[in-house]
């Protein structure tokens, strides 16, 4: 926030309070968390551990797809679906799929944009070029998405006006 101030999300509060007390560091910790009074009963279930928490892997699933295939994490589609029953957003699916009641074919997405190729009747994911420069610059899977109509004949103008949609 410019010129202002903004929440820290409830993962980052769990990461810095876990940080704090290490048994490999210390035999005590304290944690202060300075909030305000409305919002102080939240923070102490959060705390200890009573306060309901959703993942949030699925408004980015494609970008992390996309690592762990680009890294040599995930090869074939039983080893994505592995990968994703692994994950706290899984977790939260089984117990909430009202929630996260969506398509999630991120792996079709990602091949239909090229970032990676499904070979062997798409049981085996090959990460490509464009799916390494997606990794290794952070880029949102929408900016990919939008660059793949380009067609290569376009305009600096159509360049500058894409570029500009971008998220990042």
């Amino acid at each position: 926030c410019k010129g202002g101030w903004k929440e820290y999300s409830e993962s980052q509060v769990l990461q810095m309070a876990g940080r704090a007390g290490r048994p490999q560091f210390c035999d005590r910790a304290t944690v202060v968390i300075m909030t305000e009074e409305s919002k102080k009963r939240f923070y102490e279930r959060l705390i200890d551990g009573t306060q309901l928490m959703e993942s949030s892997l699925q408004k980015h699933l494609h970008q992390h797809l996309n690592a762990e295939i680009i890294f040599g994490t995930i090869k074939t589609v039983e080893e994505a679906v592995s990968w994703l029953k692994s994950s706290f957003l899984f977790v939260r699916m089984k117990k909430n799929p009202a929630r996260f009641r969506q398509n999630f074919d991120a792996l079709n997405d990602l091949a239909r944009v090229e970032l990676i190729t499904l070979c062997n009747d798409g049981q085996e994911i090959i990460g490509t070029s464009s799916g390494r420069l997606m990794s290794r610059y952070y880029l949102a899977f929408e900016t990919m998405d939008n660059f793949s109509s380009l067609e290569g004949n376009e305009s600096i103008l159509q360049i500058l006006v894409k570029i500009s949609e971008c998220k990042e």
